[in-house]
């Protein structure tokens, strides 16, 4: 039997991302009218982050039939890319689904009430790994760029160290992740070692930091009613 998300669920996941693919390769409205006045299209799906059902892609044993159904389980993805995350399960895990529905989340949130004039295009489409260094650096700002003989460069946002001695792609891709960051006009560069979040940056920064937060609570909500 699935545990299928109900139709309330489905449209609140809907628009907690402005029924925008939480794909952030992606992005594409999966919303908009049909010929008839009265009648309007939908390419969106409420798609599982761990799986409906036993033998589904990123099952979760230990979840209950409720934590399956609800909303913190559920992403919102266009048709095309809820199919291919759930044909390349290993290349599309729980972490990179979740990181996708935080972003996903936190963008719509900075958007949100912006005339269209306004918005500003570096803070669209945001990274996981650039969502995780804002994250990290929400509270004071700081991030530090470090050199090791055998990472190369990583990124250091106290007490948070983004490095793995046994994978440089792993600190590669925080690196480059900084380098967009500056690029956006989120990040500065200060002296030395250090880079720090401009004015533009603390906000988002927090932004992200709060939906971050508020769906952990939610998530050990869930899981304390369903014990």
């Amino acid at each position: 039997m699935r545990d299928d998300f109900s139709e309330e669920v489905k449209r609140t996941i809907a628009n907690r991302v402005n029924n925008r693919c939480s794909n952030p390769d992606c992005c594409v409205p999966t919303s908009g009218p049909q010929l008839d006045p009265a009648k309007s299209l939908n390419i969106g799906v409420a798609a599982h982050v761990t799986a409906a059902s036993i033998g589904g892609p990123r099952y979760g044993a230990s979840l209950s039939p409720q934590q399956r159904k609800h909303a913190s389980n559920a992403i919102w993805l266009c048709q095309n890319c809820a199919k291919l995350v759930d044909n390349d399960e290993a290349r599309f895990p729980e972490s990179l689904l979740r990181r996708w529905k935080q972003s996903a989340e936190a963008s719509a949130l900075n958007l949100l009430g912006k005339t269209a004039i306004s918005v500003d295009p570096r803070l669209s489409n945001l990274s996981p790994e650039e969502i995780e260094i804002l994250c990290a650096a929400a509270d004071k700002g700081d991030i530090y760029l470090f050199s090791s003989n055998e990472t190369g460069s990583w990124i250091a946002v106290r007490p948070q160290n983004f490095v793995d001695q046994t994978d440089p792609a792993y600190a590669a891709a925080y690196t480059d992740a900084l380098e967009s960051l500056q690029a956006r006009r989120l990040v500065k560069y200060d002296e030395g070692s250090l880079y720090v979040l401009t004015g533009t940056g603390f906000k988002l920064a927090r932004a992200l930091k709060t939906t971050s937060l508020e769906s952990s609570r939610d998530q050990a909500k869930t899981l304390a009613r369903s014990k």
